[in-house]
């Protein structure tokens, strides 16, 4: 017969206990419902609407691969950021 010693516990050595960290209530239920209701209001689209939501999308995509993707002279500069050295 095989016995559990509890000091050899790797769960309970691995797992912090629920005090040590933060959790956030209602996470995945929020986002879900957020979600859901977002896909009932693109659902209720006539087809003119979702042409103009899609247009919409595909020149905010174009604008932001156009100025931060393709064209780096367009990116802004990041002087804030500095190299971490010695480590």
């Amino acid at each position: 017969m095989l016995e559990h010693s509890n000091s050899h516990n790797v769960a309970s050595s691995t797992v912090p206990a629920e005090k040590d960290y933060f959790q956030t209530p209602f996470v995945p239920v929020i986002p879900f419902i957020g979600m859901a209701i977002d896909w009932y209001t693109i659902a209720q689209l006539e087809v003119v609407g979702l042409l103009l939501l899609g247009l919409y999308l595909g020149t905010a995509v174009a604008l932001y691969l156009m100025c931060c993707v393709w064209l780096p002279e367009l990116r802004p500069e990041r002087s804030h950021y500095h190299e971490i050295s010695g480590q």
